[in-house]
């Protein structure tokens, strides 16, 4: 069966994602965050709504 394990999100002509680890994790990836581009951002049980992320929309889902 799949899984997902990430989704696109674009607004105001920027891309960012978030990649669901086998565990469960959501990691929030921004390439233009100053700090490290990859942060824990929750739990997948725990997040309510992946179809937006701020203010951006998902335009694609990863499954494997």
């Amino acid at each position: 069966s799949y899984h997902l394990r990430g989704v696109i999100y674009y607004g105001h002509a920027h891309f960012t994602a978030r990649i669901v680890a086998a565990d469960g994790v959501v990691w929030d990836y921004d390439g233009m965050r100053d700090e490290s581009p990859v942060v824990w951002e929750a739990d997948a049980t725990t997040l309510l709504n992946m179809y937006h992320c701020g203010t951006k929309t998902a335009i694609l889902t990863i499954y494997a």
